[in-house]
């Protein structure tokens, strides 16, 4: 034992190395937050090619020139080439500050004209006073769309009786001047206020069973008054059929487009910014029927419209029929004297 006491100090450092050698095959070093060695590098390596990038963009110093904000190319080139600064600040603060508020005109401009879209129909909110109110003013709406001729209903399929209802006279053939096709008893009666086919023409809600929950009398407001303000342009846009070789002179008619079909897109539609952070766009595809002249008048007060602002985003203009080989005089089924009929197809969008 004495033997061994002037090795211990040797034998103690040869075991500590070989526990050091067994730890450093077994445990890999890393770092708690950026994980391994080769993670750390790969990090390191990054952050110094960011770092060469900022260097090479500072001692390009302040950019000199006028870049237009609206040009991406310049705010591109203002970007990634220059190191921004405090030197930059009071220059861009003013543009800033404008912008702002050129923001924040649109939105108060966009509030102000989608205001129309959310008058509300009644003060009463309970499910049937609301309706009772919606059904009253939709159908008051559709009675004077009736009156001035502006609404064609699609043929009866398999010539099926007249559905009784008391309510505004449709004559046989639809509106004269638009040349209607609709076959419709002359004597029927339809109820503006209740009769779906009739208000599925111009895009209005009819209940079924069940009156409409509250939670949907919003999207049923605005859809009205979009219906509204779109009827308004139509009862606007009558034009006069001046003499030519296929109307008689004592015939001459006046008359306005007719709604033949109205069709909603599914819930609204995202814009894009900055527009799209204070409006969204009901979309919808309205078909209308009449003398070219009148459909064009439309098509001219459509794109006029500002409260709400309307945008056309495509239009379709087509021949509907054409006149028998012979005639000298175009009737409708009533035998009421009418234009050779056009049919214009519309797709809209109405910010809100």
């Amino acid at each position: 034992m004495n033997q061994l006491k002037p090795y211990f100090y040797w034998i103690a450092c040869g075991i500590a190395l070989l526990v050091l050698i067994i730890v450093a095959f077994v445990w890999t070093p890393s770092d708690a937050q950026l994980g391994d060695p080769y993670a750390v590098k790969k990090t390191l390596d990054t952050e110094y090619a960011k770092l060469e990038k900022l260097d090479k963009r500072a001692k390009k110093g302040d950019p000199a020139g006028v870049f237009d904000a609206e040009n991406k190319q310049d705010i591109d080139k203002l970007t990634n080439d220059y190191l921004l600064t405090g030197k930059w600040l009071d220059v861009l603060t003013p543009h800033v500050s404008k912008y702002e508020q050129q923001l924040g005109g649109i939105q108060k401009d966009l509030i102000e004209r989608s205001a129309p879209l959310h008058q509300e129909v009644s003060a009463n909110h309970d499910l049937l006073g609301w309706y009772i109110a919606y059904e009253n003013k939709t159908g008051a709406l559709v009675t004077q769309l009736l009156e001035a001729k502006a609404i064609v209903l699609p043929e009866r399929v398999g010539g099926g009786a007249a559905p009784k209802a008391t309510g505004v006279g449709v004559p046989a053939g639809g509106p004269a001047g638009a040349g209607a096709t609709a076959a419709v008893a002359k004597d029927v009666q339809r109820d503006p206020a209740t009769d779906a086919p009739l208000r599925d023409t111009v895009g209005l809600f009819t209940r079924g069973e069940t009156h409409p929950a509250a939670e949907e009398h919003p999207s049923l407001t605005t859809r009205f008054r979009i219906v509204e303000r779109i009827a308004q342009v139509v009862l606007a846009s009558a034009a006069e059929s001046l003499p030519n070789p296929v109307i008689d002179p004592e015939l001459r008619v006046s008359s306005a487009p007719a709604f033949v079909r109205f069709e909603w897109a599914a819930g609204s539609e995202a814009l894009q910014p900055p527009v799209g952070n204070y409006a969204t766009s009901q979309r919808c595809s309205v078909t209308f029927q009449g003398s070219e002249s009148a459909l064009l008048a439309l098509m001219a007060g459509l794109e006029s419209m500002e409260k709400p602002v309307v945008i056309v985003l495509g239009s379709t203009l087509s021949r509907r029929e054409r006149s028998r080989a012979g005639a000298h005089a175009l009737k409708d089924a009533a035998r009421e004297p009418r234009v050779a009929p056009m049919a214009l197809t519309v797709d809209l969008a109405v910010l809100d």
